[in-house]
């Protein structure tokens, strides 16, 4: 009887410990060459070929999902941090110029010229880096909400109120715009809320409406901004009246963006628990 390796098939010695070939310990005594494993390295392609290794499938996608999930509401949750801090530097300036200006004709002198142009300033530089914080916050926001729809349609047989595309769609459609993304992004909170076995509390419930509320005076005290801005060239009262209505429209914007943050938050947290369900 011969001595047969039976990872690789060659003849060894009946005293070999280790396959000179393969590094093999397991041996067959047999009296012709063993070849069972002859298709060893097709047997290895077709492993490889596998479907369930592929990269594709959805265990080794859940890893991607969670974070990209992650990566996406992180973004989001800094660009609106970020505007909020720059509207906070609007409103006080705004503030601090209001107190700047004089009672009466008397007042005015040239140190006091010199402080409310620098305070202008301040305030044309904040308001500057508010109108691109809001583009960069409202195109990251965007993002998280389309990626939060699809992640219900890929994980739910649950009907969402509008498709992804259009939870962000909605946004700019007059008209539409003002209910239709409010209804988009309450259906995606209800479901997330739901597949992870949560039911929204009173709290939860309350964020929505008065987000919505303070996103729709936001847009009526910004229209409204733009008819004072027109006149304020007219007087000193015009251009009172115009910060005062800036100073108001930046406190609104600035509760509208922290409750949205607060829902994406919400949403988020159980979104990453239901990629895993």
């Amino acid at each position: 009887m011969k001595k047969y390796c039976q990872s690789c098939g060659i003849e060894v010695l009946q005293s070999i410990v280790i396959c000179p070939k393969c590094g093999g310990r397991e041996y067959a005594s047999r009296s012709e060459p063993h070849t069972v494993n002859t298709n060893r390295n097709h047997n290895i392609k077709i492993k490889k070929n596998d479907p369930r290794q592929n990269i594709s499938s959805p265990a080794t996608q859940l890893p991607l999902i969670y974070k990209s999930l992650y990566r996406i509401a992180l973004l989001s949750s800094i660009c609106n941090w970020m505007l909020v801090f720059s509207l906070i530097g609007s409103a006080a300036g705004n503030f601090f110029l209001l107190n700047l200006f004089p009672t009466s004709a008397d007042g005015w002198s040239d140190n006091l010229l010199v402080k409310i142009e620098f305070s202008q300033n301040i305030i044309t530089f904040f308001e500057n880096s508010t109108i691109v914080l809001m583009l960069v916050a409202f195109f990251s926001n965007s993002i998280w909400i389309y990626t939060s729809a699809k992640t219900i349609q890929m994980h739910s047989s649950e009907q969402l109120k509008s498709s992804p595309g259009w939870s962000v769609g909605w946004f700019f459609i007059p008209i539409a715009q003002l209910w239709k993304p409010y209804q988009a992004v309450k259906s995606i909170s209800d479901i997330s809320f739901k597949l992870a076995g949560n039911a929204e509390d009173a709290i939860s419930k309350l964020i929505f409406p008065a987000w919505w509320i303070f996103y729709l005076l936001t847009i009526l005290v910004d229209r409204l901004y733009l008819k004072t801005f027109a006149a304020s060239a007219g007087s000193i009262e015009n251009l009172m009246l115009t910060m005062k209505v800036s100073l108001i429209s930046s406190v609104i914007f600035i509760i509208a963006t922290i409750l949205f943050n607060q829902i994406m938050r919400d949403i988020h947290l159980k979104q990453m628990k239901v990629v895993w369900i």
